[in-house]
């Protein structure tokens, strides 16, 4: 990899043709062609061909995610060298709140898949709360009918089968609703405390919290 002075750009070359005029011995001027190794060639020469060295260093790591490298370029014309370096900067404004909005989201998501009920964890994802409101309709049809509905056998995600009274069916169900409501609104109050936020370190403080 070289620079370019003259484009001021990079460019992947290895080999350089540079056009020539000379002069047979009865003195007719031909056009031909110099054939330059770049990589052979030390700086002054590589200058006077156009061309620069380019001196790369090694990205620093980064374990923040509110942090980027950002590519530092500059050409240093009395050595001739074109240099690439690297700076760790804060991501912008509008980047920070994007992570933190993802991995609110990701929390949220995650936290209404299951749910502890009387210390048993209980699948609640669309699925299982489609389920769970079709059989709070049955118990409530039931009653009105008259009709006693026994008891309500239920499977934990572990697979073990828990047995409910109706009332006891009634008061889970309610629960779900219950954290399904908390887990959104809980979710939307982070949201807009992001999406109100005017700094990275006003961002990272936010934290979902039980």
């Amino acid at each position: 990899m070289f620079y370019d002075i003259n484009k001021n750009e990079l460019v992947s070359l290895g080999i350089y043709y540079k056009d020539v005029e000379f002069s047979d011995e009865n003195g007719e001027k031909h056009q031909g062609v110099d054939t330059y190794f770049l990589d052979n060639c030390d700086d002054e020469m590589l200058r006077s061909l156009g061309f620069a060295r380019v001196v790369e260093q090694e990205a620093p790591a980064n374990g923040d995610i509110y942090k980027e490298p950002s590519i530092l370029k500059s050409y240093d014309e009395a050595k001739n060298i074109y240099n690439i370096s690297y700076e760790i900067r804060d991501v912008s404004l509008d980047k920070a709140k994007e992570i933190k909005l993802k991995e609110l989201s990701s929390i949220k998501a995650t936290k209404l898949l299951t749910l502890n009920y009387q210390g048993n964890e209980y699948q609640i994802d669309s699925d299982s709360k489609i389920n769970i409101s079709g059989k709070v309709s049955q118990i409530l049809l039931a009653v009105s009918s008259g009709e006693d509905t026994g008891a309500i056998n239920w499977i934990t995600k572990d697979n073990k089968v828990v047995s409910f009274s109706k009332e006891e069916f009634m008061a889970f169900g309610v629960a779900v609703a219950t954290h399904t409501e908390m887990m959104l609104f809980k979710h939307d109050q982070l949201r807009t405390a992001v999406n109100n936020a005017t700094s990275i370190d006003e961002i990272k403080a936010i934290e979902w919290v039980d």
